[in-house]
């Protein structure tokens, strides 16, 4: 789908896949994470988009955003010999504070015909639901191949939430484990950056944005409480989607000399970037208050572990980062925890330039 009204693009991302793709075709239908008729659409469109004299042996779709698994679905139905793949980053039905997510499907007939593939293929009873966000993953579930999770909790959780028990055996015997990729070393070296950085400091870098859910508490927290001797030899480097907002908040507070805030870069850039760092910090949702478990696992951590740079885990008790091989790590809300990983960073640090200092002595 072609998105620019939506998403800004990185170019340098062109550069990973280049030798694997043979065509592009960019959609150009209204991009729209829940609007029925702009999904219908770019169903329609992409279905005549595709070449249909050439005989594809798989297809393989990731939402979000919903629309991807669609498609999919649409063209596995006309060539039912195709592999069909379907990855989900996140539960779908359910948002992040476990909520259902509500979208009509305006077209009764799509249910039909879709309550009659079902009857022919699986002999279930007809499924009336409407909802955009049910079917988004129902059909995925009944008629892909296989279906790929990022971590054994969002397996359990979709099992598990899924409303039509009947199935959730099916999930369960198509659902395959497939974390997020870790690029080889030589990506991280393909983008200089000129991103400054005093060595003499300790730099702690974060990446990503922050919301409800997910937020820097304990990173401001723990800084706070640090010793000041220590405290003074640290430098929080934030890169988020709303600079200018963060930047604003901070102005006038204690942390202003503490923390340099700085807008996302490129991919390639930020890969560079993870490796110049004296520790990376990733930080789990806060869930526990509406769900089970923690379904997620951040996307960012398995570009971390490429970078070899150390790496502070936020976690949630019993979520997967929580059992992360990582070096550092603090319970969310555990403020007295992350004071301490401040500084054991520092520590770490210190001690790796003396012994760096008494090895060029000797």
């Amino acid at each position: 789908n072609k998105m620019d009204k939506v998403r800004d693009k990185d170019f340098s991302l062109n550069g990973l896949v280049d030798d694997l793709i043979e065509q592009r075709i960019d959609v150009p239908s209204y991009p729209s994470f829940s609007n029925w008729k702009a999904i219908e659409d770019f169903c329609k469109s992409g279905m005549d988009r595709i070449d249909q004299d050439k005989k594809y042996k798989e297809v393989y779709s990731r939402a979000m955003w919903p629309g991807s698994h669609f498609l999919a679905y649409e063209y596995k139905i006309k060539h039912p010999d195709v592999k069909w793949v379907a990855e989900f980053s996140d539960p779908i039905i359910l948002d992040i504070h476990g909520k259902t997510r509500m979208a009509k499907i305006e077209n009764e007939d799509f249910i039909k015909v879709v309550n009659k593939h079902i009857k022919k293929k699986l002999k279930l009873a007809p499924i009336k639901d409407t909802n955009l966000f049910f079917w988004c993953e129902c059909l995925p579930y009944l008629f892909a191949d296989e279906l790929i999770f990022t971590n054994e909790h969002q397996l359990t959780y979709m099992i598990d939430t899924f409303p039509v028990k009947a199935i959730r055996p099916i999930i369960k015997q198509k659902g395959i484990i497939s974390p997020q990729p870790t690029l080889p070393k030589e990506f991280y070296d393909k983008h200089e950056s000129t991103y400054s950085l005093d060595d003499q400091k300790v730099n702690i870098a974060y990446f990503g944005t922050f919301y409800k859910t997910r937020n820097l508490d304990d990173l401001f927290m723990g800084l706070k409480q640090v010793r000041k001797d220590l405290k003074e030899q640290i430098v929080l480097h934030i890169f988020t989607a709303k600079p200018a907002e963060l930047k604003e908040d901070l102005k006038g507070s204690e942390f202003e000399e503490l923390v340099k805030v700085n807008p996302y870069v490129g991919y390639t850039e930020f890969l560079k970037l993870t490796t110049q760092f004296d520790c990376l910090v990733v930080n789990d949702a806060h869930t526990k208050d509406s769900k089970p478990l923690n379904p997620y696992l951040p996307s960012k951590l398995s570009d971390y572990i490429g970078s070899e740079t150390d790496v502070w885990g936020i976690y949630e008790e019993n979520s997967i980062l929580s059992s992360y091989p990582i070096k550092f790590k603090s319970e969310l809300g555990k403020i007295e925890q992350a004071t301490a990983v401040f500084e054991q960073i520092v520590s770490t640090k210190n001690k790796s330039q003396n012994e760096t200092i008494n090895s060029k002595a000797i």
